[in-house]
């Protein structure tokens, strides 16, 4: 994992100031309708945020494409890159398998926990 992208991501999401608001039932979507592609949503994180929320991947993948760092296909793939995560990793973490709710049900504070977890573990292990 990387440790410093993963306290990146958890400092947004405890940012009272993140203009975009946390979903785990929704990659990205902005006032209800998805937003599916790197330049739409970056438009609606950049210039009309209010209404916009994402899941746990979709704001590492919004730091990612912030950096400009971004190589991959996909907001999977973009924000398990930006994490450190491996393909399993990943799908633990952003499908909720963590949790035993729905995840729509998922809030923003249980996420936060899960990324302490996280990287606790990988402090642990470095």
């Amino acid at each position: 994992m990387n440790i410093k992208n993963a306290r990146r991501l958890r400092e947004r999401l405890i940012d009272s100031d993140n203009p975009v608001g946390f979903d785990m039932g929704d990659w990205f979507s902005h006032n209800d309708e998805p937003l599916n592609f790197e330049p739409c949503v970056m438009d609606a994180v950049t210039n009309h945020a209010c209404g916009t929320v994402a899941c746990i991947a979709g704001h590492a993948a919004i730091l990612s494409w912030q950096d400009k760092k971004s190589v991959k296909d996909n907001v999977r793939d973009t924000a398990a890159s930006f994490l450190g995560l491996d393909r399993l990793s990943a799908q633990r973490l952003f499908l909720g398998m963590w949790s035993r709710k729905n995840m729509v049900d998922i809030t923003i504070e249980e996420a936060i926990t899960q990324l302490d977890r996280l990287i606790l573990k990988a402090e642990a292990k470095s």
